[in-house]
């Protein structure tokens, strides 16, 4: 990506720094529930191996991580940026894992595939946090020093009651099993299904604009626009409101409220 274009230019082949590529954010939303077609519930005996749930995960898990393996190389800075970024007390750059908080945290019955992709996607985050935090310790560079990665755990923004139903109709889930599985599990899958509708429709889904409120904030490090005469009070508020949301935010309806755990591993 330093590369001048044409190649055949005379001179440096490496372009000025100044004129690359910036990256600020990397903010993965694919590895959300979408429009892409995922197993239905049922038991894990019964999850197609061969066809439907190495699509699914190709879906949710390998392609994001592809993309962001591909876009972290422009997230690292060239010495004289990061020393500018710690000059100027710039918020950290950021790679930010959303999930759907119940399958991140919990897995269901019978929504075996779901939980499996959340929870390998979730796993790969921590590790990538990890790697990152050890190379910024090594490396004299600064390159890798003012990078973050935040999982978000996303809970329900507006699923309309129709839609829930319709997706949880237990003669229409248990089409393709066989005969031994519906005496093994039928009545379990049934119960579940009509319990797990009963909370979604008491549940108030929450606005969208709460979702996105709280990525730019965790993109910003909890900095606001300036509102402030004093530049040091907008810097302080920031470091406080990214102190309490950690490295797990939790957004959405039927998300966990717990947020405990997240600032005493910060602080230590």
């Amino acid at each position: 990506m330093n590369r001048r274009f044409p190649l055949n230019t005379t001179g440096d082949p490496h372009s000025n720094p100044s004129t690359q590529i910036y990256l600020h954010s990397i903010i993965s939303l694919l590895t959300l529930p979408s429009t892409t077609p995922s197993p239905p519930p049922g038991p894990l005996e019964n999850l197609g191996m061969q066809d439907m749930y190495p699509a699914y995960l190709q879906a949710t898990h390998f392609t994001p991580l592809q993309v962001i393996q591909g876009l972290l190389p422009l997230l690292r800075t060239f010495p004289a940026r990061a020393r500018d970024a710690a000059a100027n007390n710039t918020p950290k750059k950021s790679v930010i894992f959303c999930l759907p908080a119940t399958d991140a945290r919990v897995g269901l019955p019978f929504a075996g595939a779901q939980a499996m992709s959340a929870a390998a996607t979730l796993r790969g985050a921590e590790v990538l946090r990890r790697e990152i935090r050890l190379a910024a310790l090594m490396d004299e560079t600064q390159a890798m020093k003012h990078i973050k990665v935040v999982t978000v755990d996303v809970g329900s923004f507006g699923v309309t009651t129709s839609q829930v139903e319709k997706s949880l109709a237990p003669e229409h889930a248990m089409i393709d099993w066989t005969v031994s599985e519906k005496a093994a599990y039928g009545d379990a899958f049934a119960s579940a299904l009509a319990g797990q509708m009963h909370h979604t429709s008491r549940r108030t889904p929450t606005d969208v604009s709460k979702f996105v409120r709280t990525v730019v904030d965790v993109v910003s490090g909890g900095r606001t626009a300036p509102r402030h005469n004093i530049e040091a009070v907008d810097f302080v508020l920031g470091r406080i409101r990214e102190l309490i949301h950690g490295n797990r935010v939790v957004v959405g309806a039927g998300g966990a409220p717990c947020i405990c755990p997240d600032i005493y591993r910060e602080l230590i």
